[in-house]
């Protein structure tokens, strides 16, 4: 009986070691397959860590380059903005010397002593003082005044010197005017009133423009070229 179960017993043996043999092979197979894709996800991981420099440059120039037009824009609103502030405390040094100098008359005594005697050239309404400058009518006089002073005043070329009468109007341009028109109109019932020239000195001139553009544009070349 022993050896009939042995006879019984061995055949199953052979039969079950082909089995055994492909299920070794089968499991060496996936156990390949799970190193080679260890392998290739370590490899993946390993190739992508150099490019994390190259992202953290990018990042980094890319910080200074915003960095530099920030520096850019602020200098240019810088200088912009103190070139304004500069004229304008200009101007009104100017104005506060004129009204020690020359101080301005009311509207009516300037209309009676010289718009109605025809002694009136061109007429300067300063909107922000609520003032007008008055130049005479003296050619030679006023062009040497003018020459001297226009070397040294932001003002237009065509009002660039001292004023000859100074006179207050707290209004606008239109409203002078018609006020002017209608003052003339008094003393002219029939026609022929003198005529005379009427213009605005506004904040900021032809000149002081200039002025503020060729600062502003001489900032933002020397910031472009600084490194």
């Amino acid at each position: 009986m022993a050896l009939k179960s042995l006879v019984l017993i061995h055949p199953a043996r052979r039969i079950a070691s082909p089995l055994a043999l492909r299920f070794s092979t089968f499991h060496q197979i996936q156990t390949q397959n799970v190193a080679t894709s260890s392998i290739v996800r370590f490899s993946s991981t390993t190739s992508a860590e150099p490019f994390k420099p190259t992202s953290e440059g990018e990042k980094k120039r890319e910080q200074q380059r915003l960095r530099r037009g920030y520096a850019i824009g602020g200098s240019v609103l810088v200088v912009w903005l103190s070139t304004h502030a500069l004229l304008l405390w200009k101007r009104r040094n100017e104005h506060h010397d004129l009204n020690k100098k020359l101080p301005p008359m009311n509207l009516e005594d300037f209309v009676v002593k010289y718009l109605a005697n025809g002694e009136v050239k061109t007429i300067v309404f300063q909107p922000s003082f609520n003032v007008a400058n008055v130049y005479l009518n003296n050619e030679l006089e006023n062009e040497a005044r003018k020459t001297a002073y226009q070397m040294f005043s932001f003002a237009p070329d065509r009002f660039a010197r001292p004023p000859d009468v100074r006179f207050t109007y707290e209004g606008d341009r239109d409203s002078l005017q018609k006020t002017l028109s209608a003052a003339l109109k008094a003393f002219f019932p029939s026609g022929g009133a003198p005529n005379y020239e009427f213009e605005i000195d506004q904040f900021p001139s032809y000149r002081e423009l200039s002025f503020i553009i060729a600062s502003t544009a001489f900032a933002l070349v020397a910031v472009l070229l600084s490194k």
